[in-house]
C-alpha cells in the first residue's frame, strides 16, 4: 500500500491549526472579528464619537490586522494629529487667534477620540477643563467675580478652536459685552472712546478684580471727592494729571479760560469729582457731560453746557452762567 505523505502533512497542519484555534479562540483572526467584542469599553459611553457609534472604527484606524493580538500597531489611525481630525471636521486654524492645542494640532488635549461623559466629547467637564492649562488663582477668588467665571462658563465669551478677535473672544452680531449689558449705554450726543471702540476692557477686568465693576483702577463714585492721583488713578491711566493740578495751562484740557485751568478749579480746588459733571459711558451733551447731578445734600443740580470751537458756556444751578474762553 502505498503511503501519500502529502496528505499527511495537510491534514497535521490543519489539525494543528484547529487545535490552537480552539486553545487560544481569539487567535485564529482579529480581522474576522468586530472591533468592540475586545474593546467594549470604547463604545459605551454617554456621548460617542460618531464613528464608534457606528462601529465604524475603520474610519480613523488602519483596517489591516490578522495578527493585530500579537503585533502592536496593526490598527493605528490612517494619520497623525489633527491631520486625522480633518478627513471629517473643517479646518479651525485658520483665523487670527488659535487656541493653543488647536495650533499644535492636539485635538485629544481637550477632546476623549472615543466617546465621553461630556458633550462635544470635551475630557473633563467644561468648568474645569481650561484649569487643566490655565491657572486657576489667576481667575478665581476675586472680591468682585464676572459671573461667567463663576460658573466656570469661559464659552460665554471665549471661543474654543479659533476666533477673529484677539484671546478668542466671540465675534457675533454684536459686541461681546453686549450680549449680556444693555447696549443702550453706549448710545448719547458723545461716547467714552473706549466705549466707541468696544474696549471695555480698557477700563474693566474681564474676568473680574479687587474693585467694583471690577474696575482696573480707583474711580470717585461721589460727587465731592479731593484729589489724589491714587483715587483718581483709572482716569489718569489715559487722562494727564496735570489737566487736574496745573492752575495755569496750555494744553491737556479744553476746558480753560485763557490759561487758567478750569478743571484743576473744580476737581482740585472745589474737589469735585469726575462723575459731577461727567458720564463713563455716554451722555445726552457734549463731553460725556450729564443734564444733571447730585449735590451732597441729594439735591438736584442742572448742568447746561454749550461747547464752541475756542471755547463756550456754562450755566449751572450753583453758579451764575459762566463764558469761558481758550
Amino acid at each position: 500500500m502505498k503511503i501519500n505523505y502529502r496528505f499527511l502533512n495537510t491534514a497535521a497542519t490543519a489539525a494543528m491549526i484547529l487545535m490552537v484555534s480552539q486553545l487560544f479562540p481569539g487567535a485564529a483572526s482579529a480581522a474576522d472579528k468586530p472591533c468592540h467584542s475586545c474593546h467594549a469599553s470604547k463604545v459605551t459611553g454617554a456621548v460617542p464619537h460618531p464613528p464608534v457609534a457606528e462601529k465604524d472604527c475603520k474610519a480613523c484606524h488602519n483596517s489591516e490586522g490578522g495578527n493585530h493580538q500579537r503585533q502592536k500597531g496593526l490598527f493605528g489611525v490612517k494619520k497623525q494629529g489633527a491631520a486625522l481630525c480633518y478627513e471629517c471636521h473643517d479646518n479651525l486654524a485658520k483665523e487670527k487667534s488659535v487656541h493653543a492645542p488647536v495650533k499644535e494640532g492636539d485635538c485629544t488635549g481637550c477632546h476623549a477620540p472615543h466617546h465621553s461623559p461630556y458633550k462635544k466629547l470635551l475630557k473633563v467637564a467644561l468648568a474645569d477643563l481650561c484649569f487643566e492649562c490655565h491657572e486657576k488663582a489667576k481667575f478665581s477668588g476675586k472680591k468682585f467675580p464676572h459671573p461667567p467665571v463663576v460658573s466656570g462658563s469661559c464659552s460665554d465669551c471665549h471661543l474654543p478652536h479659533q476666533s477673529p478677535l484677539a484671546k478668542l473672544v466671540k465675534a457675533g452680531k454684536v459686541p461681546l459685552c453686549y450680549e449680556c449689558h444693555d447696549a443702550e449705554m453706549a448710545k448719547g450726543k458723545s461716547v467714552h472712546a473706549p466705549v466707541a471702540e468696544n474696549d471695555c476692557a480698557g477700563c474693566h477686568e474681564p474676568h473680574g478684580g479687587v474693585l467694583a465693576k471690577f474696575l482696573k483702577g480707583n474711580y470717585p463714585v461721589v460727587p465731592e471727592t479731593a484729589f489724589s492721583e491714587d483715587a483718581y488713578s483709572l482716569c489718569l491711566s489715559c487722562h494727564e494729571k496735570k489737566a487736574f493740578t496745573e492752575d495755569e495751562i496750555n494744553s491737556a484740557t479744553g476746558f480753560r479760560d485763557g490759561k487758567t485751568n478750569l478743571h484743576a478749579l473744580h476737581v482740585k480746588g472745589a474737589s469735585l469729582s469726575c462723575r459731577a459733571c461727567h458720564s463713563v459711558h455716554a451722555a445726552p451733551q457734549e463731553k460725556l457731560l450729564n443734564n444733571a447731578t447730585k449735590a451732597k445734600n441729594g439735591s438736584e443740580i442742572l448742568l447746561n453746557v454749550t461747547v464752541t470751537g475756542a471755547g463756550g458756556s456754562c450755566k449751572m444751578t450753583c453758579h451764575s452762567p459762566s463764558n469761558y474762553k481758550r
